[in-house]
C-alpha cells in the first residue's frame, strides 16, 4: 500500500494495522453524504421503488414498501410522543419488521 494513503482521524502520525492488508485499489476512507441514515432508503425508494430491499423465507420486500412501512412507523411514533433524542429499543428477531422498525424511529428522530 502507498504511504499517501490518510491516516484515520485522531491516528495522525501512525497508520491503522489493517490498512496495510487493504489492496492498493482499496482508499483507507470514504467520503459519505451529511445525511441522517435514513435518507439511504429514501434515496433507495425513490431510485429503485420496485427493487427487493430484503428477502425473508419467500417474503420480498421491495424498497417502496419498506420505505412506506418506515414512514408510517415515524408517524405513529410521533403521534403517540416521541420526540427527536428519545431512545426506544427494538427486541425483535431479524425480519422484516425490524428493519422498518429501526428506520421508523430513526426518520423521527430518535435513537435505536
Amino acid at each position: 500500500m502507498s504511504s499517501s494513503c490518510p491516516n484515520l482521524p485522531g491516528q495522525e502520525g501512525t497508520r491503522a494495522p489493517w490498512l496495510a492488508h487493504y489492496p492498493e485499489c482499496v482508499p483507507a476512507t470514504l467520503d459519505y453524504p451529511q445525511q441522517p441514515l435514513w435518507w439511504l432508503l429514501e434515496e433507495a425508494a425513490r431510485n429503485f421503488p420496485d427493487r427487493v430491499a430484503c428477502h425473508y423465507y419467500r417474503q420480498q420486500v421491495k424498497y417502496s414498501e419498506l420505505f412506506d412501512a418506515a414512514r408510517r412507523t415515524a408517524q405513529t411514533l410521533v403521534r403517540l410522543g416521541m420526540k427527536p433524542g428519545d431512545r426506544v429499543g427494538l427486541l425483535l428477531p431479524n425480519i422484516p419488521e425490524y428493519l422498518a422498525a429501526a428506520y421508523g424511529i430513526w426518520m423521527a428522530g430518535g435513537v435505536v
